[in-house]
């Protein structure tokens, strides 16, 4: 069983762990999603003004508060809407294509306008979906990316908005050439080994402008991206062997173990101007899960290790043993660690974090 848990983070320490049981503050209330079938909220991201955009799918007819509702065409449809700080809804989108349709990540511009990743179930594989939605709902463009292994594994599992409306995608394809789909303008296709990792972007009209690729020699992917004010871009996720970035490669080597975390750094036009390794001894490594960018355009990452974990000479020591540990890092736009951490405990992770706008920090994750 997963239990959620919230992690504050101020300055360098994991400053208290907040678990949502009886009688924990923080709930001001709670809205629910209604399908006469069935309804999952996977991903959410905030406004200003206190409303959020929860996304997520749905099968039958979902009802969300007084707004229309919406009906599936048959299997599970997507869902994006607009929740106000009060509890009552402004409007919901639904997102649908031929099969299952699900929703893994979103993001949020500052003028209520999003961009959802996510995945369509097809006979023999699917593939992943990247769609812009207007301030109030309408969907402006869907894009997608498919691999053409007899067993699609084509996947997105992050994504970014840059300040010129252009949106940044990450996740990983398959054993073959992977096609990234525009809803306008031409397509690029990139070639793939057995998983292998991507971030690309595209442009304010649905147009794939470029696409960098992680590859080696084992598995590799994408799981977490975010945009420096400068439009220059932070990636990170996992690599198994070695791995390489963009073309001319940056490379990284793994230690002695299965996987390792890695961070990123591109050019807003998709050139990779450095990359760095964390490592852990245990057997079973590390993987980054997400990042997000301070105001002063250092990155927060968060993810999971075993044993003693190295942030490029900033070491921290997790409980060496078969369960994983939350860890978190803050690293500079020049590529150095200011310093990292773990949480205490056994069995737990690091699945997404957000910056606030005095440079603070919050993290989400489980414990099995």
């Amino acid at each position: 069983m997963r239990v959620p848990q919230v992690i504050a983070i101020t300055g360098a320490i994991l400053a208290a762990f907040v678990a949502p049981s009886v009688g924990a503050p923080g709930f001001t209330g709670a809205t629910s999603v209604n399908a006469s079938v069935q309804s999952n909220t996977n991903a959410v991201g905030l406004l200003p003004d206190g409303s959020s955009l929860i996304a997520g799918d749905f099968t039958g007819t979902a009802q969300f508060g007084t707004t229309p509702p919406l009906t599936s065409s048959g299997s599970a449809d997507a869902f994006v809407a607009r929740r106000r700080a009060d509890g009552s809804y402004a409007w919901a989108t639904r997102i649908a294509n031929p099969t299952r349709t699900g929703i893994a990540d979103i993001v949020v511009g500052a003028d209520g306008s999003s961009a959802v990743v996510g995945s369509v179930a097809a006979v023999g594989g699917g593939y992943a979906i990247v769609s812009r939605l207007g301030p109030g709902g309408a969907v402006e463009w869907t894009a997608s990316v498919r691999d053409s292994a007899s067993a699609s594994q084509a996947a997105l599992a992050t994504v970014a908005l840059a300040a010129d409306g252009g949106v940044i995608v990450g996740g990983r394809g398959s054993g073959a050439p992977i096609t990234f789909t525009s809803a306008t303008g031409p397509d690029i296709t990139v070639e793939a080994g057995t998983y292998d990792g991507y971030v690309a972007r595209l442009g304010a009209t649905g147009t794939f402008e470029w696409v960098t690729t992680v590859t080696g020699s084992g598995d590799a992917g994408v799981w977490g991206v975010a945009v420096r004010g400068d439009g220059s871009i932070v990636a990170v996720g996992s690599f198994d062997g070695t791995a390489s970035f963009g073309s001319p490669s940056v490379q990284l080597t793994s230690a002695s173990v299965s996987r390792n975390g890695f961070v990123a750094r591109l050019t807003s036009s998709g050139s990779v101007t450095g990359a760095e390794r964390v490592g852990a001894t245990h057997a079973f490594g590390a993987s980054l899960n997400d990042v997000a960018v301070t105001p002063a355009g250092d990155a927060v990452v968060v993810g999971s290790a075993y044993g003693t974990v190295d942030f490029g000479g900033t070491v921290t020591t997790v409980r060496s043993g078969t369960e994983a540990n939350g860890i978190v890092a803050l690293q500079g736009s020049d590529g150095g660690f200011r310093w990292a951490n773990a949480s205490d405990g056994s069995g737990t992770s690091l699945a997404s974090v957000a910056v606030r706008p005095d440079g603070t920090s919050v993290a989400v994750g489980y414990i099995d």
